[in-house]
This record gives C-alpha cells, sequence and structure tokens, in this order.
C-alpha cells in the first residue's frame, strides 16, 4: 500500500479480552482506505487477544501493538 493512499488519522483500539472481535474489528477498519495507524491497546487481556493483536501487527503495516504493564481500564488505555 503506497503511503499516500492512508487517511491521516488514528484510530485507538483499548483491547481487553476482545480475542472474538479484534480480527473483524481490524479488518473492518481497513477495509477501505486505511487510516495512517491503528494503536491497539492492551490492557492485561486475560485470553489471547494480544497474541492475535501482535499477528496483526504483522500482517498489517498500520497497526502498533501497545502492551500495558497493569489493567487500567478502557478509558485510560485510550489516554496512552
Amino acid at each position: 500500500m503506497l503511503l499516500d493512499c492512508l487517511v491521516p488519522v488514528s484510530v485507538i483500539i483499548s483491547n481487553y479480552n476482545s480475542e472474538a472481535y479484534l480480527d473483524e474489528c481490524i479488518r473492518s477498519i481497513n477495509a477501505g482506505q486505511w487510516p495512517s495507524e491503528i494503536l491497539i491497546i492492551d490492557d492485561c487481556s486475560e485470553d489471547d487477544s494480544l497474541q492475535l493483536a501482535k499477528k496483526l501487527e504483522t500482517e498489517f503495516s498500520n497497526i502498533r501493538v501497545v502492551q500495558l504493564p497493569e489493567n487500567v481500564g478502557a478509558a485510560a488505555a485510550r489516554k496512552v
């Protein structure tokens, strides 16, 4: 994907145990014009959603995964 095709928008996803929805969410966001970045903030998930997020990060060039050291809640995770 060419950089000039990216929409200059950041999408922030606060992730806590969202393994069942994360793949579909990312593919839906990237279905049209890709945003310039998708930040997945993992809030100490207890399921395999962090591993899935890291897999998606290798598949899509506009994804960055941030893993928090402790659970802080959705609002605080988005502020990161």
